[in-house]
């Protein structure tokens, strides 16, 4: 019987020189180093969340395994750091990289499974190299990393000697010079945007009132936050969230046992977390928190309006704290997506750790913190665009591993959202083809969006999303949008005309949303197909208007907005009162 090996990421250096390659998902087979992976015989391991109804059953089991997992976080972290906060507390700081760190893994223990059922022997390279190098500083860090190579071959590797030894040859084998050097860059440069916002901020804390409404990522205009403030009968401030020093490793501080099931996954959480959690929350909580309680922030807030608390630990600890002594936490709906898709780990937590949420118009039962409100991030302006011009297709692109659990495609299911941009296109006259723009995600992941695209459609009009949306959709008929984000909600609130088509099996949609698209749908704004948007599109090209301002089809749209993205003729006024109300 001959030799099988398995390939866990598109680290090369791991790859056998011959023999055939069992790649353990897509993220393995890197688009521009197609002429090397694609001449080997291979095979590539199903990937277990194409089976969307398994996704959304272990998205529940997750779930429920992070709140039993969160109970001991909070009892060994009281512990060891000599406090006593409540598991709030620690929702609000670690929660975030907590649920997602347990996504991840179940998904990469997971598919390490799925491959080790195959019936040839398998043998499996991985890299010997220093494994504290890759524990996230803090939730930014952590961001970055789970998405690379490095961090998920790391994973793998600890994986397979832990749990899968008896069950697979395990090779060690040395990383190339060039590349490890590449793997230490860990910096990065810090914006003029950045800078100017820490200016700010240092400026406004000379004016603190410590019982003031703290606003901070509001992600409102900058000007409309600031005459908010100034309504609230406050000095109008600027804040941002302060940076955080490097800590150091300490393997001693890491030396802590999870009083949990010693089964199952369980058993792999119980080992990995301790390898894995970010250096804030172990080696530099005691200083951070130190720095923390020096900043020069309101010492008891009315209230804290934010839309972000999932990245910054800094902050998240300060507001952490603010919530122990009841200072009330009001957090801003921030884009698409909330309240349309099925399942989010984002809404999920935000919901959680805020008082009260104040969403872009829906409302769920199910959610009683969930205040229907306006769209906090147009008002009132509006936009044009051309009855004549061409048409504007808007692309994403999304990261190669699973990171967090949503109703989106997620690993390799990028590859059949691309291919349904392609039918879309494919599907339309030549006519309409040449007045196409594509417009692509400004950040590319690794998928290599222009290059398949030139591969399939090689005189496609591609913009690259260095410049401004706006004066594309202005120079536009229609505007298209082919994924579930806050994109389509803007166009729509600006009556743009606006088509709108994905795929419904890895975008599934809540209960009530499904009845508003269905609506949508019913006046062809919505399609589940490429071939029947593209169908449409070639309908009512010549005559965009007589479609678009049709009453039926604009009193759905409104409906819909209403909902989605809901507008207000006095925006500062009812964002003032709303705010007091709650406090």
């Amino acid at each position: 019987m001959g030799k099988l090996y398995l390939v866990n990421t598109a680290i090369e250096d791991t790859w056998p020189t011959d023999g055939p390659i069992l790649f353990l998902g897509e993220w393995c087979r890197l688009f521009n180093r197609k002429n090397i992976w694609s001449l080997r015989e291979q095979k590539i391991v199903n990937y277990h969340w194409d089976d969307r109804k398994k996704y959304l059953k272990d998205y529940h089991q997750i779930n429920s395994i992070y709140e039993e997992v969160l109970v001991e976080m909070t009892s060994q972290l009281n512990q060891m750091h000599n406090v006593n906060y409540s598991s709030k507390y620690w929702r609000i700081l670690i929660g975030p990289w907590l649920i997602f760190f347990i996504q991840i893994i179940f998904d990469r223990w997971t598919m390490l499974k799925i491959a080790l059922k195959n019936s040839e022997p398998l043998i499996c390279n991985v890299l010997d190299r220093d494994e504290s190098q890759f524990i996230a500083q803090n939730m930014l860090d952590f961001g970055d990393k789970a998405i690379n190579d490095d961090w998920n071959e790391i994973v793998f590797s600890q994986l397979l000697q832990a749990f899968f030894s008896d069950e697979i040859k395990i090779n060690f084998v040395k990383l190339s010079e060039q590349k490890r050097s590449k793997v230490s860059k860990t910096s990065k440069k810090i914006s003029l945007w950045s800078k100017a916002l820490r200016t700010c901020s240092k400026f406004s804390n000379k004016f603190v009132i410590n019982d003031e409404f703290f606003f901070i990522d509001s992600l409102m205009p900058r000007v409309f936050d600031l005459k908010v403030q100034f309504k609230l009968k406050q000095l109008p401030k600027v804040w941002s969230h302060f940076a955080l020093p490097k800590f150091e490793y300490s393997k001693a501080k890491r030396d802590f046992n999870l009083n949990l099931p010693n089964n199952s996954f369980y058993k792999i959480l119980k080992y990995m977390i301790p390898k894995h959690m970010p250096l804030v929350y172990i080696e530099g909580y005691e200083s951070t928190s130190n720095q923390v309680n020096l900043i020069n922030w309101p010492n008891n807030p009315k209230a804290i309006i934010t839309a972000n608390i999932a990245k910054h630990d800094g902050t998240n600890m300060w507001i952490a704290k603010k919530s122990e002594e009841r200072v009330p936490l009001i957090m801003i709906q921030h884009g698409g997506v909330y309240g349309i898709s099925l399942f989010s780990s984002y809404e999920d937590h935000e919901i959680a750790v805020s008082d009260h949420w104040l969403s872009w118009g829906w409302s769920n039962l199910n959610k009683s913190k969930v205040i229907p409100f306006i769209q906090n991030k147009h008002m009132n302006n509006s936009e044009n665009y051309d009855p004549n011009g061409g048409a504007l297709i808007v692309g994403v692109s999304t990261v190669r591993y699973s990171c967090q659990m949503i109703a989106h495609p997620i690993a390799g299911q990028w590859s059949s959202y691309f291919q349904d941009q392609i039918r879309f296109v494919k599907n339309l006259p030549i006519s309409i083809r040449n007045f196409l723009t594509v417009r692509l995600m400004h950040i590319d992941h690794g998928v290599c969006q222009k290059e398949r695209w030139q591969e399939v459609i090689a005189d496609i009009d591609l913009d690259d999303a260095s410049g401004p949306l706006l004066p594309l959709i202005e120079k536009s008929r229609i505007y298209i949008s082919t994924y579930n984000a806050t994109t389509f909600l803007e166009s729509l609130s600006w009556n743009i005309p606006t088509l709108i088509f994905w795929d419904v099996d890895h975008n599934e949609l809540s209960k009530n949303a499904k009845y508003d698209f269905d609506l949508l749908k019913s006046v062809g704004i919505f399609h589940d197909t490429p071939e029947s948007a593209a169908i449409h599109l070639t309908e009512v090209w010549d005559d965009i208007d007589s479609w678009w301002k049709d009453k039926k089809l604009q009193d759905i749209r409104e409906d819909f907005c209403f909902k989605y993205s809901r507008k207000s003729k006095d925006p500062l006024s009812e964002f003032v009162l709303k705010i007091q109300s709650l406090v």
